[in-house]
Protein backbone atom coordinates (compact mmCIF):
# COMPACT_ATOMS: atom_id res chain seq x y z
CA UNK A 1 0.00 0.00 0.00
CA UNK A 2 1.42 3.35 -1.00
CA UNK A 3 0.79 6.50 0.94
CA UNK A 4 0.25 9.91 -0.62
CA UNK A 5 3.36 12.04 -0.67
CA UNK A 6 3.53 14.97 1.74
CA UNK A 7 4.50 17.22 -1.16
CA UNK A 8 1.06 16.66 -2.69
CA UNK A 9 -0.57 18.51 0.23
CA UNK A 10 -0.42 22.30 0.26
CA UNK A 11 0.75 22.66 3.84
CA UNK A 12 1.88 26.24 3.34
CA UNK A 13 -1.70 27.52 3.47
CA UNK A 14 -2.62 26.51 7.04
CA UNK A 15 -2.28 23.80 9.69
CA UNK A 16 -5.50 22.05 8.68
CA UNK A 17 -3.90 20.74 5.49
CA UNK A 18 -1.36 18.87 7.61
CA UNK A 19 -4.21 17.35 9.60
CA UNK A 20 -6.04 16.41 6.39
CA UNK A 21 -2.87 14.72 5.12
CA UNK A 22 -2.46 12.77 8.38
CA UNK A 23 -6.12 11.79 8.22
CA UNK A 24 -5.72 10.54 4.64
CA UNK A 25 -2.62 8.50 5.49
CA UNK A 26 -4.29 6.80 8.46
CA UNK A 27 -7.47 6.00 6.57
CA UNK A 28 -9.66 8.49 8.39
CA UNK A 29 -8.61 7.42 11.90
CA UNK A 30 -6.40 10.37 12.86
CA UNK A 31 -9.02 13.00 13.68
CA UNK A 32 -11.61 10.85 15.50
CA UNK A 33 -9.07 8.59 17.20
CA UNK A 34 -6.25 10.97 18.01
CA UNK A 35 -8.04 14.30 18.40
CA UNK A 36 -11.76 13.82 19.16
CA UNK A 37 -11.76 10.86 21.58
CA UNK A 38 -8.84 12.14 23.72
CA UNK A 39 -10.52 15.56 23.83
CA UNK A 40 -13.67 13.85 25.14
CA UNK A 41 -11.69 11.97 27.79
CA UNK A 42 -9.74 15.05 28.89
CA UNK A 43 -12.93 17.07 29.37
CA UNK A 44 -14.68 14.13 31.07
CA UNK A 45 -11.86 13.49 33.53
CA UNK A 46 -11.24 17.21 34.08
CA UNK A 47 -14.89 17.80 34.87
CA UNK A 48 -15.04 14.77 37.16
CA UNK A 49 -11.94 15.79 39.11
CA UNK A 50 -13.08 19.40 39.42
CA UNK A 51 -16.39 18.19 40.83
CA UNK A 52 -14.46 16.06 43.31
CA UNK A 53 -12.36 19.07 44.25
CA UNK A 54 -15.26 21.49 44.70
CA UNK A 55 -18.06 19.32 46.12
CA UNK A 56 -16.35 16.16 47.35
CA UNK A 57 -18.25 13.78 45.08
CA UNK A 58 -18.29 13.01 41.38
CA UNK A 59 -21.44 13.20 39.28
CA UNK A 60 -20.57 11.11 36.26
CA UNK A 61 -23.70 12.13 34.40
CA UNK A 62 -22.79 15.82 34.52
CA UNK A 63 -19.18 15.08 33.56
CA UNK A 64 -20.42 12.97 30.63
CA UNK A 65 -22.76 15.75 29.52
CA UNK A 66 -20.00 18.37 29.65
CA UNK A 67 -17.64 16.13 27.69
CA UNK A 68 -20.22 15.19 25.08
CA UNK A 69 -21.33 18.79 24.48
CA UNK A 70 -17.75 20.00 24.15
CA UNK A 71 -16.78 17.15 21.83
CA UNK A 72 -19.88 17.86 19.74
CA UNK A 73 -18.77 21.47 19.39
CA UNK A 74 -15.27 20.37 18.40
CA UNK A 75 -16.66 17.87 15.89
CA UNK A 76 -18.77 20.59 14.26
CA UNK A 77 -15.69 22.80 13.97
CA UNK A 78 -13.60 19.96 12.55
CA UNK A 79 -16.29 18.94 10.05
CA UNK A 80 -16.28 22.40 8.49
CA UNK A 81 -12.85 21.71 6.99
CA UNK A 82 -13.38 19.36 4.05
CA UNK A 83 -11.74 15.96 4.54
CA UNK A 84 -11.02 16.36 8.22
CA UNK A 85 -14.03 14.71 9.89
CA UNK A 86 -17.02 12.94 8.38
CA UNK A 87 -20.56 13.77 9.38
CA UNK A 88 -20.96 10.31 10.88
CA UNK A 89 -18.82 11.35 13.84
CA UNK A 90 -20.74 14.61 14.19
CA UNK A 91 -23.97 12.64 14.50
CA UNK A 92 -22.36 10.22 16.95
CA UNK A 93 -21.32 13.17 19.13
CA UNK A 94 -24.81 14.63 18.82
CA UNK A 95 -26.33 11.32 19.90
CA UNK A 96 -23.94 11.18 22.88
CA UNK A 97 -24.99 14.71 23.82
CA UNK A 98 -28.67 13.79 23.71
CA UNK A 99 -28.04 10.63 25.75
CA UNK A 100 -26.06 12.66 28.29
CA UNK A 101 -28.81 15.26 28.51
CA UNK A 102 -31.45 12.58 29.09
CA UNK A 103 -29.20 10.94 31.68
CA UNK A 104 -28.85 14.22 33.59
CA UNK A 105 -32.57 14.91 33.39
CA UNK A 106 -33.40 11.43 34.72
CA UNK A 107 -30.95 11.62 37.63
CA UNK A 108 -32.22 12.34 41.11
CA UNK A 109 -30.08 15.46 41.49
CA UNK A 110 -31.86 17.27 38.67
Amino acid sequence: MTFPDISSANITSDLSQTLVYANNVTGGFFVPGVILFPFFMIVFLGSAFMQMRFSGKIKFDVAFLAASFSSFGLSVILSIQNGLLSYFYVFVCLALSIIGLLWVMQSENY
